[in-house]
């Protein structure tokens, strides 16, 4: 099942609200990305219904970044307006859980500088003028280490 972005932003930043350590804008924006590329390899589909795309700083969902603007640099310490409930399955709610712990400890600066390496589709795609999309296929085919 696919879930609007602000769904899962919503899961990481409630999350870091419970434990003491609100997330900012462009954490939650990575912590988004990289749950998509965990689903993508993991579960062989894709998590969040909208597109990525290439901005300066990093794969940006503009939907999210319309919702996060407001925080600027400032850790988010409320959810973004939803009209869903979150119905993660069990299996979606394990990546999510797992990509939580495995990133979101890192911070912003070294979450973007791994989503910028040599190799990630957004270091592809970069150069590309126009906020290019990031195509499913690439972020997965990343993911699944076929382009390391």
């Amino acid at each position: 099942m696919v879930h609007p972005a602000r769904t899962v932003a919503n899961y990481f930043i409630e999350k870091a609200i419970d434990e003491g350590d609100p997330l900012t804008h462009m954490e939650v924006q990575k912590l988004v990305y990289f749950a998509q590329g965990n689903t993508l390899h993991k579960l062989r589909r894709p998590l969040v219904k909208e597109t990525f795309e290439a901005w300066d700083h990093g794969p940006v969902i503009r939907s999210l970044y319309i919702g996060l603007k407001y925080h600027g640099a400032d850790p988010v310490d409320f959810p973004l307006r939803t009209f869903l409930e979150p119905s993660f399955t069990e299996e979606e709610l394990d990546v999510l859980d797992e990509t939580y712990d495995e990133y979101a400890h890192l911070g912003a600066a070294e979450m973007r500088r791994l989503s910028h390496k040599k190799g990630t589709p957004w270091q592809k795609l970069c150069v590309i003028p126009g906020k290019p999309e990031i195509p499913n296929h690439m972020i997965r085919r990343y993911f699944d280490g076929y382009d390391l």
